[in-house]
């Protein structure tokens, strides 16, 4: 199957809250280290799993 992929959505699992999430581009790098996190610090190893 070939589909193109337009980028990806970095999600933050968390138990009865909502999940706050990242919008990837697609042909960009990121940094997790420096990407600002909704309720302050950053998205660095916090990402549980994407969607594509």
């Amino acid at each position: 199957m070939n589909r193109n992929q337009f980028g990806v959505l970095a999600y933050d699992a968390r138990t009865g809250l909502p999940d706050p999430y990242m919008a990837l581009a697609a042909r960009y790098c990121y940094k997790f280290t420096v990407s600002s996190y909704p309720t302050g610090g950053t998205f660095n190893d916090k990402v549980d799993y994407i969607e594509m």
